[in-house]
This record gives structure tokens, C-alpha cells and sequence, in this order.
């Protein structure tokens, strides 16, 4: 039996533009086209994984306006199965996803957070279940305290690495650029493993016997947004199923994260067979 997964995190409106390349200081451009759908990294995780029929919960917020009741519905008609939406007072995220011709994106938040206000009352966790904080931000640290003394497996952002708060996660993970400098090995005193996504140059899982590499898939990029998210989507699929084959849970990331690059869009791709 697949173990339960709470994704704890953000859920925007992208706004999304079409560039042959970025602005530069004191430019005027125009982009190609301009589209609106749904995306924030947690949200996209927790999408994707329900896809694969992990049961799947989500924890975010809404703000009390149209953007939050289009996001509701979103997520209402997807198959997370435990969706838990916070309602602020004050905007929903936005964020202007701006795309070049290589398909490498440029993200403007376009609101205020209120991600500080999300709240863990009322939720029925068991210690089966993985509960994870994908975007890591230090005023998460009492809700971590809080499922680690229920016994829950716990994933963290690659940001947690700086923050001496964090005691201790089962894995940490994240891009290469959350790493902002420091030694992943320097830290396996705290995380049992720490996942580091490097774009084209693949995956290194770093453990206490070793670095396990994973090469990326190749495939045509068309859009980048959303292929951290379908990795680590792929990446939870196989932890929940109990897999302990090493390194299938990054061979199957790696698969969906090149999936999710090759097509528009901010969410990840179908899950792959």
C-alpha cells in the first residue's frame, strides 16, 4: 500500500508571456503571446503526483478574490483527493512568467505571500505519511517540528540547508541554484539525502555511502517551467510506492521532467508510463 503525501506550498495564476528574449535595462519589447493558466511549484507537485494515484493532499491558500475562486475549481476538478485551501484576505499569488526562444523562464512574483499564514489546525495526519515542504521558508519550522513528533517522513527545499533551524528531514531537495553556495556533503548530518537537480547536467543524490548520479533525459525544450516540479513529482511517486530499487525514484523524475519540458505549459506533463 502506496503511503499518503501532503504537499505544503504555494498555488498561483501565471501569467505568462512569449519572448524571443528577455527586456534588457531601457528596452521596449512585445511578446509573442500572452497566456493565463495555473501554476506555483507546490501546486504543480501536487497535481502531478495525484495524477499517478498517490493519494495526495495539498495545503495552501487562497486569497478572497476571482483568481482564488478560479484556482479553487483548478484544484477541486483535479484528483487530489485531501485539498486543503486556506482563505487570506487579500490577493491570490500571481506571478508573470516571462519565456526567451531557448525556453528558459524569468519569474516576477506579482503579489504579496501569505504563505506564513498557512495554518496545519484540523488536519488529520497519520505517521505513514510523507509530508513536504517543496518551497522551504524558515516560518515552516514549527510545522515541521509538529509532523516530525507524529513519526511523518519529511521532505524539505534545498533552502533548509541554510536554515539552522532544521534539525533533521529524511531528504532535502531542490535546483542547484537553492544551494546558494553551500557543500550538500556538509550537511548529511541533518538530511538522509540531499537531491540536487542540475538542468541538463542531471542529478546527484548525495548520501551518506556516496553521490548517486542521474543523467538527464534528452529531449527538444520548449518550455522549462514545471520540470523541477515533475521530477520531484516522480521523484515522491516512487518514495510513496515503498520502491527501494536506488535511484529508480530519480530515473522516473528524470523521465517526467523531460516530458514536461518538450510541451508548453506551467504544470508537469502526463505522468510517464
Amino acid at each position: 500500500m502506496s503511503a499518503r503525501v501532503w504537499i505544503i506550498g504555494p498555488v498561483a495564476i501565471d501569467i505568462v508571456a512569449y519572448l524571443q528574449k528577455l527586456p534588457t535595462v531601457g528596452t521596449f519589447t512585445r511578446p509573442d503571446r500572452i497566456v493565463e493558466r495555473i501554476g506555483g511549484s507546490s501546486a504543480n507537485v501536487a497535481i502531478a503526483l495525484a495524477a499517478t494515484e498517490i493519494e495526495t493532499g495539498f495545503i495552501g491558500y487562497i486569497g478572497n478574490d476571482l483568481n482564488g475562486e478560479k484556482i479553487k475549481e483548478n484544484l477541486t476538478n483535479s484528483k487530489i483527493r485531501n485539498l486543503h485551501l486556506q482563505e487570506v484576505d487579500g490577493q491570490s499569488n500571481q506571478a508573470l512568467v516571462m519565456i526567451d526562444a531557448s525556453g528558459d523562464r524569468t519569474i516576477v512574483a506579482l503579489t504579496d505571500s501569505h504563505l506564513a499564514e498557512i495554518n496545519l489546525a484540523g488536519i488529520a495526519f497519520k505517521a505513514s505519511d510523507i509530508v513536504v515542504f517543496s518551497l522551504w521558508r524558515p516560518f515552516f519550522i514549527d510545522h515541521l517540528r509538529y509532523v516530525h513528533t507524529l513519526g511523518c517522513r519529511t521532505v524539505v527545499g534545498l533552502e533548509a540547508l541554510k536554515d539552522p533551524q532544521v534539525e533533521s528531514a529524511d531528504v532535502a531537495i531542490g535546483s542547484e541554484a537553492e544551494l546558494g553556495g553551500e557543500e550538500p556533503e556538509m550537511h548529511l548530518n541533518r538530511f538522509k539525502r540531499i537531491v540536487v537537480t542540475r538542468g541538463a547536467a542531471g542529478v546527484d543524490d548525495f548520501r551518506s555511502d556516496g553521490i548517486l548520479h542521474q543523467a538527464a533525459i534528452a529531449a527538444e525544450v520548449v518550455d522549462t517551467t514545471g520540470a523541477g516540479d515533475s521530477f520531484l513529482a516522480g521523484f515522491l511517486a516512487v518514495i510513496a510506492r515503498g520502491e527501494i530499487d536506488a535511484g529508480l525514484d530519480l530515473a522516473y523524475g528524470a523521465r517526467w521532467a523531460a516530458a514536461t519540458i518538450s510541451r508548453e505549459g506551467s504544470q508537469p506533463a502526463e505522468p510517464p508510463l
